[in-house]
């Protein structure tokens, strides 16, 4: 379930700082979290937004075949009311194709550390209009942003092996033109500039 997402991330973040193997090579004070996704909506919420699951009635209004969000079950989990803790040791969230329709410009005002989202411009699964773009529109300061042109939301999966490739397509088949391992190096890259660059001197 989503909401218990957040808490799973701040708990790993527990655990790590905890660690005799680990915690020496953490600086606590330049912690950044990415997420893909349903991922990427766990991050947003990290960095202080505060979904409003009741927005999910006006979406399934305007989209009432969205298998993902309108179904019966995912009706009865999204109720308005529940809510998500934010985690202050988070400086930064690098976000790829995030759930966005339980947010709206009242529910990302917390949200004031640096944000950089990431979308695919033919994403079916969640629609830019009604996800990383809303974000990006509603966000209180202007994240940074990159549209992958022609691309659909698992683009940003790993490229898979000849034998995924046969036993899921779906996941991993991209449109003619689209690159799915120069797309990774790409974010990549932009993830590690992103966070070196927004991180460096916090303490």
């Amino acid at each position: 379930m989503l909401i218990a997402r957040p808490r799973q991330l701040s708990a790993l973040i527990d655990a790590l700082l905890a660690d005799s193997v680990f915690a020496p090579h953490i600086q606590a004070e330049q912690i950044g979290a990415a997420g893909f996704s349903a991922g990427g909506f766990t991050v947003l919420t990290l960095a202080g937004a505060k979904p409003e699951f009741g927005l999910l009635s006006q979406y399934c209004r305007k989209y009432p075949t969205d298998r993902n969000f309108c179904g019966p079950r995912q009706r009865r989990t999204a109720r308005a009311g529940l809510t998500v803790q934010a985690d202050a040791r988070v400086r930064a969230v690098f976000a790829i194709a995030p759930v966005g329709v339980f947010f709206d410009r009242a529910s990302l005002a917390p949200v004031t550390i640096p944000v950089y989202l990431y979308a695919a411009q033919k994403d079916a699964v969640l629609l830019p209009s009604e996800n990383a773009d809303r974000i990006r529109k509603d966000l209180p300061h202007p994240p940074e942003y990159k549209q992958v042109a022609g691309a659909g939301h698992y683009v940003f999966l790993a490229p898979c092996t000849s034998e995924q490739a046969a036993f899921i397509p779906n996941l991993c088949s991209d449109p003619p033109g689209v690159d799915r391992r120069a797309i990774h190096t790409r974010l990549n890259t932009d993830a590690v500039a992103f966070f070196t660059r927004v991180l460096a001197g916090l303490q």
